[in-house]
């Protein structure tokens, strides 16, 4: 049996987070759909960019109606 193991590079991870810091201090808290729509990053690249954002204790999370949203902590 072949596994086939495509790796995540973390700059790329780290940039993407860069990205979605930029999107929320522009404009505002937005839901988790909203970010994968306007900033077209994949589902797996945005949840690991989300992380790495919130680690660093930047962004914090709501649910609002069932849907998840984010918003910026530390400017």
């Amino acid at each position: 049996m072949t596994i086939k193991i495509k790796a995540m590079n973390t700059y790329e991870i780290g940039r993407k987070a860069g990205r979605i810091w930029d999107y929320l201090y522009t404009n505002g808290e937005c839901s988790i759909a909203e970010l994968k729509k306007k900033l077209k990053i994949n589902t797996k690249e945005l949840y690991l960019a989300l992380g790495w954002i919130s680690r660093n204790d930047k962004i914090a999370f709501y649910e609002k109606e069932g849907e998840p949203f984010v918003f910026l902590i530390y400017m």
